[in-house]
């Protein structure tokens, strides 16, 4: 469970910090200008997007911020867990 909880703060972590690349888009349009499929009017447009949010992006280091810390507290659960099987068999 432990080692669950700590994949799944580390997965949110990488999550949050992809909130600091921005997004990148590919186009293509292909057509004809006229209603006749004649080569001589055959046209194409292709285009690149490059997104930066900006309210994303000022969110994100307090995201990052909460994301590392839950990434500790699991840690230190998954630690402490350890410590008391370690203890149990001790015992």
């Amino acid at each position: 469970r432990a080692e669950r909880e700590l994949d799944a703060a580390v997965a949110r972590l990488d999550e949050v910090e992809a909130g600091y690349l921005p997004e990148l888009g590919v186009g293509l349009d292909v057509g004809f200008s006229d209603e006749s499929a004649r080569l001589q009017h055959f046209n194409w447009l292709f285009g690149v997007d490059l997104v930066y949010g900006l309210t994303e992006a000022l969110r994100t280091p307090q995201r990052a911020r909460g994301a590392a810390a839950n990434l500790i507290a699991a840690h230190e659960s998954g630690r402490k867990l350890l410590l008391e099987v370690e203890a149990d068999v001790e015992s």
